[in-house]
């Protein structure tokens, strides 16, 4: 009868353990239940609020080559999709590239500016040429009015992303940036370049963070002022931006290495070719973004938000 009753005992006392451990785990359960609202990273909910009134054009390249938000429709040629950071992503060839006949209105009149891209870039071979990545043209000068690519004379172990500007404003209207990021090749890396009209200072950002910058008349440090002149002729700010002869953008190479050129002062060149990689959520802010937006852009679109 003493068995009976303490094996009846036992029973009770595990049916009782098990009842606390499974409410323990519903408990844990609806700390997670998928009605919960997702925890902010830096204060937003989605890469879309980032500067959201800023924002001037965003390509996601999800089966498409238009502009979600400016509405621009482009022209590609030789180029495609293939899995990007988050869905589909831009996939350029060497003799590639995308026309944008029109740059709308809101870009060319840009006074400062942010661009944000996620690139995937195979190691270049030392002798490889310059590989075009995005261009606002200039129809009547060798260079746009804002480039961005790949230059592969540098270490094999970095990747060279420059940054050309054109301020027609200023005496000193070409300026060539550039900065290194070490170990990005054949995997995903978030850049962001910004200038600031006010302060006349442009950055680099590499997956969030600030990277040393190299431009005229300035040792390389994190965010350079930028100079309208000479430094040696005084304090010249570089200023509010002032693009000129803007009809065409280009994404994935160079104004004049498409067909036909989106400029009449120059052909395609033997050291550039478009970008045989990949693009994702290419976006233009007209607006110089601050560090903490910059990360929080990286963080949400790292985490698909």
């Amino acid at each position: 009868m003493k068995n009976i009753t303490k094996t009846i005992g036992a029973i009770l006392l595990c049916g009782t353990a098990a009842c606390v451990a499974l409410t323990g785990c519903q408990e844990k359960a609806n700390d997670y239940r998928p009605d919960k609202p997702v925890p902010k990273i830096e204060g937003y909910n989605s890469a879309a609020e980032v500067a959201a009134p800023n924002l001037v054009s965003y390509w996601p390249f999800n089966s498409t080559v238009t502009d979600s938000v400016g509405n621009l429709t482009g022209t590609a040629t030789k180029t495609t999709f293939d899995a990007g950071v988050k869905g589909q992503g831009f996939k350029g060839d060497a003799a590639g590239f995308i026309i944008y006949g029109s740059p709308g209105a809101t870009i060319p009149a840009m006074k400062n500016f942010t661009l944000s891209f996620w690139v995937n870039a195979q190691k270049p071979g030392k002798d490889d040429p310059a590989r075009g990545i995005f261009s606002l043209n200039n129809n009547k000068d060798f260079w746009g009015n804002l480039d961005v690519y790949l230059d592969g004379y540098r270490s094999l172990d970095t990747m060279n992303i420059k940054v050309h500007i054109n301020n027609d404003a200023v005496n000193w209207k070409g300026q060539f940036t550039n900065a290194l990021i070490a170990n990005p090749w054949g995997k995903w890396t978030h850049i962001t370049a910004t200038y600031n009209d006010t302060t006349s200072v442009f950055n680099v950002y590499a997956n969030g963070e600030a990277v040393a910058v190299s431009s005229a008349g300035n040792s390389t440090v994190i965010g350079p002022k930028l100079h309208g002149d000479d430094p040696a002729k005084g304090d010249v700010p570089y200023g509010p931006l002032k693009f000129v002869n803007a009809s065409a953008m280009v994404m994935g190479s160079w104004q004049f290495q498409t067909t036909p050129p989106q400029t009449t002062s120059a052909s395609a060149q033997t050291w550039a070719q478009g970008f045989a990689g990949g693009l994702d959520n290419f976006r233009i802010y007209g607006k110089s973004l601050s560090a903490k937006e910059v990360k929080a852009l990286y963080l949400l679109e790292k985490a698909g938000r």
